[in-house]
């Protein structure tokens, strides 16, 4: 019987920013014969005709509907005020869903989504943090708490809504300061452009009951550090990321990208490694 074929996937690309403009280079460069960006999407149609005009073959610049039902695959890279829409609608019209900014899932309610039974599938890249592949085989098991501790410099931290209403000056900070320790929800609600990790990890979870979020200015790094520490029944883990700030985005670290590149051949190709 002769083999089927390969469908070249259409992906569409909500976010045309730093983030969104880097992953596209990269799949057209990677993918080329599996899939490559065929719509694109941002709220500055600017930013769309720019990297439109980079891209090989040129994707077409249209609205989010059309994005929704002309995609095989979609990718939010834009910001956490969109990502649960484009999750939710591109899981009810049956696609694969790559969603970059997971703390919008959060907000919207992580069990709304961990309940979702298709038709799509919904994929949440490991982004700047490892160790997401044991957490979720954890899930289930008696678990005394799992505490992410996160460290950066204060220009990855600038402009958080949760500075200007605590009045912290991040310029006044000389040495290392825990300037936040909650739950995940308000960590995402008051960090959105900080800790997508912490909502990766309570997705791997399954809940973010046990998760406790620990945020500190640190001057001396010039590095994202995360740290990862969980105890119960199975013993203790301890996992460690210190990351390279993206050169366009210094509130991401560049493993962003790369995470999510990672996660876009796992479903393109027919292998999947890990839990």
């Amino acid at each position: 019987m002769p083999k089927k074929p390969y469908e070249v996937k259409r992906i569409g690309l909500l976010g045309c920013g730093a983030i969104g403009s880097a992953l596209a280079k990269k799949i057209n460069d990677r993918f080329s014969s599996r899939a490559y960006v065929a719509f694109l999407n941002d709220l500055d149609a600017g930013k769309v005709l720019s990297l439109a005009a980079i891209l090989t073959p040129r994707p077409e610049m249209v609205d989010f509907k059309n994005l929704i039902a002309g995609s095989d695959i979609i990718i939010e890279a834009a910001s956490a005020s969109v990502s649960a829409k484009t999750a939710q609608a591109g899981l009810e019209s049956g696609k694969d869903v790559l969603i970059l900014s997971v703390g919008g899932l959060i907000l919207s309610g992580l069990e709304t989504f961990s309940a979702m039974n298709g038709p799509g599938r919904l994929f949440i890249p490991s982004g700047a943090v490892g160790g997401l592949d044991v957490l979720r085989a954890i899930r289930g098991e008696p678990i005394d708490e799992v505490v992410l501790k996160t460290r950066k410099p204060p220009k990855a931290l600038a402009g958080a809504p949760y500075l200007e209403e605590k009045g912290i000056d991040l310029n006044r900070i000389r040495g290392p300061q825990m300037i936040f320790s909650g739950s995940v929800s308000n960590a995402v609600k008051y960090f959105p452009q900080n800790i997508n990790v912490a909502a990766a990890l309570a997705f791997a979870l399954g809940s973010s009951e046990k998760l406790r979020v620990e945020i500190h200015c640190d001057p001396s790094l010039s590095r994202n550090v995360h740290e990862i520490t969980a105890s119960g029944a199975f013993g203790r883990i301890h996992f460690s990321a210190e990351n390279v700030p993206s050169e366009d985005n210094p509130k991401t670290s560049r493993l962003a990208v790369l995470s999510a590149l990672a996660t876009l051949e796992q479903i393109l190709g027919p292998l999947c490694v890990g839990t």
